[in-house]
């Protein structure tokens, strides 16, 4: 898996992105979505999942921050059927006068195809992010 930071996501992250008071979403795309680092919001992005038991937007994370890193739950998609690549994480709301800002960008390097099956996403011990820290 390739994980990318959208150009914009360490000054959304210091400019007032609140991890644990934000709702953050993770959202899965088709093949056919054409990355782009430089885009700023969630609904500039193209060619997301839709149907087959899929949520519009993606799942809701359940988040903690705890000693300078970004905790999440693996987040599943029940009785899921679709193909995709791209996973995107992001913002839903408007932080730092953004739109639901994307944050960081997924690529699974090749298409999943599934059918009718519970998929789930998650991270290495659970650490979505180190938090930035002042220096």
């Amino acid at each position: 898996m390739i994980i990318s930071e959208y150009n914009h996501f360490r000054s959304i992250a210091l400019a007032g992105l609140d991890w644990d008071d934000n709702t953050i979403k993770l959202a899965l795309f088709t093949a056919d979505h054409v990355p782009d680092l430089a885009a700023t919001t969630f609904a500039s992005l193209a060619n997301q999942v839709t149907g087959g038991g899929y949520p519009a937007g993606g799942n809701t994370l359940s988040l903690t921050v705890a000693n300078g890193q970004v905790i999440a739950d693996p987040t599943v998609y029940p009785s899921l059927t679709a193909s995709f690549r791209y996973v995107v994480l992001y913002a839903s709301g408007t932080v730092a006068d953004v739109a639901s800002p994307v944050l960081i960008l997924y690529d699974l390097e090749a298409p999943v195809s599934i059918t009718a099956l519970d998929w789930t996403f998650s991270w290495l011990d659970g650490v979505v992010y180190e938090l930035l820290t002042a220096s």
